[in-house]
């Protein structure tokens, strides 16, 4: 199983509705269809995203 499915499920299982990254593939927003918002944006620093 890939890092980027383990990583989201652990995401989703905290309680997490949406989920903000850079980048997903298809079987994240696969996993995702249904369980909250997906945004995806340009690389940013973690500074400048909180």
């Amino acid at each position: 199983m890939s890092r980027e499915i383990l990583m989201i499920r652990s995401i989703m299982q905290r309680g997490a509705k949406t989920l903000i990254t850079s980048r997903i593939g298809l079987p994240g927003l696969r996993l995702l269809k249904g369980c909250g918002k997906v945004y995806i944006t340009e690389k940013i620093s973690v500074t400048e995203a909180s």
